[in-house]
């Protein structure tokens, strides 16, 4: 038998059983119809971003300090943080949270396992993917399109929000506020010491301090050479007798002088071997002091920048209601239905008609007596 007969045979053996055919599948299509009528109807909300350059979310790219002219547009490293953060728990729970899910969904919230079967429904209806062209497309279904698009746009930007706490400057901020903390107490450490310093040594300006010694001492000497001068003209002298209180007060007061000098030399001493550690405690006192002066700066700019109403995203489209149905497509799940309904009528009709003639009653009776 060539196939053209094989076939013929075949179409004439179903078109025997072509009334069992058609009322199963008439039976099928009608209970499909009504199923798929019972079926929820869904509605999509779809919003597009793309990822921001995270050079842009920095105190320098927001401030302009950058050498460097970044690009807009973040790189696959950006997209991938992003959807990280879109297939995260954190990100499921905030709006389970804001949008009283459980409630929506019919699920108990004080079930031991209501987490874990309210982030199954919601990821059965929550679908995040890149596309072609490297944008993130976010979508939502739900029974109301209102509601699908609320979700939708606020899981976009709590994604925002989260991902800008990663990028942000938080811990760099702490750091900077504990190095002016610490560079403060330091300070005032070298303050203190700088105080006793000066005390201790009897320096209280290094630049005008030395001057005024200097000239003081020079002064003091040259009045000491003149009244010695003037004692020595005046003891030679031949009326020295008549003058002799004015030699005992010349002689006072050169011995007078004798001792400022001692003393202004003794406070010289003390000077220039205080004044290079006024001046090293100084140096170290001005550095710190320029550093805080810096990193309060830097503090600003990191706060600043920290609190900018800045977004890590580019927003392409925002989410709207659907007016039109994403699912369930009634009519392919009938026509599905019916064919599936056709082929396995089909073959079963191919295979009673083909082993009518045996007797599965004797089969079943041997096969049970060769068991026992």
């Amino acid at each position: 038998m060539d196939r053209r007969e094989s076939l013929i045979a075949l179409i004439k053996k179903l078109l025997i059983y072509l009334k069992y055919i058609l009322v199963v599948c008439v039976i099928t299509g009608i209970g499909s119809i009504v199923i798929s009528l019972l079926l929820p109807v869904y509605y999509k909300s779809t919003t597009t971003f793309l990822a921001k350059n995270v050079d842009l979310l920095t105190e320098r790219g927001i401030f302009g300090t950058t050498t460097r002219d970044p690009q807009p547009f973040g790189n696959n490293n950006d997209n991938d943080r992003l959807i990280t953060i879109a297939e995260s728990n954190e990100l499921i729970d905030y709006l389970v949270d804001s949008f009283d899910l459980y409630k929506h969904y019919r699920i108990n919230p004080e079930g031991k396992k209501s987490p874990f079967y309210v982030r199954e429904k919601f990821r059965g209806l929550y679908k995040v993917v890149r596309t072609k062209r490297d944008a993130i497309e976010l979508s939502i279904e739900d029974r109301d399109p209102n509601l699908a698009a609320a979700i939708a746009n606020a899981a976009r930007e709590r994604i925002n929000e989260i991902n800008l706490n990663l990028s942000s400057s938080k811990q760099l901020i702490e750091g900077v506020q504990k190095a002016i903390e610490e560079k403060e107490k330091v300070n005032k450490i070298i303050s203190d010491s700088i105080q006793q310093t000066r005390s201790k040594y009897g320096i209280y300006n290094t630049t005008s301090q030395s001057e005024s010694l200097s000239d003081l001492i020079m002064n003091k000497k040259t009045k000491l050479s003149s009244s010695q001068a003037k004692l020595e003209v005046l003891s030679k002298s031949a009326d020295s007798k008549k003058l002799r209180d004015s030699l005992i007060y010349l002689a006072a007061n050169i011995e007078g002088l004798k001792r400022e000098i001692i003393n202004l030399d003794s406070m010289m001493m003390r000077f220039s071997e205080g004044m290079p550690i006024i001046q090293a405690i100084e140096e170290e006192y001005y550095q710190n002091i320029r550093q805080v002066n810096y990193y309060k700066e830097r503090l600003r700019q990191l706060l600043a920048a920290n609190e900018a109403s800045i977004s890590s995203i580019i927003l392409v489209e925002s989410a709207m209601p659907s007016p039109v149905k994403s699912r369930p497509s009634r009519a392919l799940i009938v026509i599905a239905c019916v064919f599936t309904a056709f082929l396995f009528s089909a073959l079963g009709a191919l295979v009673f008609d083909t082993y009518q003639d045996i007797d599965w009653r004797e089969i079943w009776k041997s096969a049970v007596k060769k068991d026992i």
